[in-house]
């Protein structure tokens, strides 16, 4: 468990990140200007940018799959841009859960998404209660957004997240996150922060968890279809002892037309210079400060495109340097635009 929270710690900022399709936002790292099918989870706003849709993630039906399957609506009703998203489970809670070895993960979250005139907002939502295993999950969240001339403000305020068993449980709110973007020219600046406190209780006793965690960068689109920057972000999660890292990452990447029905997409990322990480729970020496642990990654992606269909997928053997038939199109997602 130990090892997960760490890693936890060191995604805490990065819960929350700009995405596009899942396959899309894992090639194009860092690509905080993106607005598409996935980026409305951190601006609901973004609703208003992207027509109607329907989009389908492919992967497990549990809530222990990865990837796990979700997928959503989007039209013109009453007025406004409206949608209905399924699936799609909050990674902050994620990365709290899966810290008490006992909790559920959500099951069946829905959520309604609401824009128009340049803001947006939505409500997210799961309940479950499974009897013969005397388990118990609720969570209930609202997000709020503007983008407006070049700028975007976004919230999400998580009120909710409760999971029981027969003898544990487990709380991840309340929970906040803030996002901010300014678009000046060719360049992006944009910062979040997140904010939030928990509890696993067991029978073993009780633990308090407090998060915290700020980012900052800037990236340029200067060159057509590449962008490049750098971002510094600091990240604690108190779970007994402190467990904090520091990170700035240098990145870039290209989004590119390879003929009229294919896109192709990649980037690379790397720590520099000032990266650390430190665990205060680990036992002497385990406790001591790494810095710039190696964590160079390339990533790749393919976008096919016929009528008004979209096939989204990740060249897995941007990992490995080899790529073969299986490696082709993993990730995958299809998007409908009507």
């Amino acid at each position: 468990m130990k090892k997960f929270v760490l890693v936890s710690a060191l995604s805490l900022v990065a819960a929350t990140p700009a995405m596009a399709s899942k396959a899309r936002v894992q090639a194009l790292q860092k690509a905080e200007f993106l607005k598409d099918s996935q980026t409305v989870f951190e601006n609901p706003a973004h609703v208003n940018s992207l027509g109607k849709y329907l989009t389908l993630e492919m992967g497990g039906s549990t809530n222990t799959s990865a990837p796990k399957a979700e997928g959503g609506l989007f039209t013109d009703e009453f007025g406004a841009n409206m949608g209905v998203y399924v699936g799609h489970l909050s990674p902050i809670q994620q990365s709290l859960r899966a810290g008490a070895p006992a909790s559920e993960g959500q099951n069946n979250p829905v959520e309604v998404f609401y824009a128009k005139d340049g803001w947006g907002a939505s409500v997210a939502l799961s309940n479950s209660d499974d009897k013969p295993n005397k388990t118990k999950e609720q969570y209930l969240a609202a997000r709020f957004g503007i983008d407006r001339d070049g700028m975007e403000f976004a919230g999400t305020v998580e009120a909710i997240a409760v999971t029981e068993n027969a003898t544990d449980k487990t709380t991840g709110a309340p929970y906040v996150t803030l996002n901010f973007e300014q678009e000046m020219g060719t360049n992006y600046f944009f910062s979040k922060l997140n904010w939030g406190a928990g509890k696993y209780e067991a029978a073993a006793g009780d633990t308090d968890v407090k998060d915290i965690g700020a980012e900052v960068g800037i990236l340029s689109r200067k060159i057509k279809n590449v962008y490049y920057g750098a971002s510094l972000s600091y990240a604690k999660r108190e779970i007994g002892k402190d467990i904090t890292a520091m990170n700035l990452p240098i990145f870039a990447g290209v989004e590119a037309e390879l003929n009229s029905w294919a896109v192709v997409r990649a980037s690379v990322s790397q720590s520099f210079l000032l990266s650390s990480t430190q665990d205060k729970n680990q036992a002497a020496s385990g406790d001591e400060t790494v810095t710039n642990k190696n964590d160079t990654t390339v990533a790749a992606g393919i976008g096919l495109k016929y009528n008004n269909f979209a096939l989204d997928g990740v060249v897995a053997g941007s990992t490995t340097g080899q790529i073969n038939g299986n490696d082709v199109l993993t990730q995958a997602s299809i998007t409908y635009n009507f």
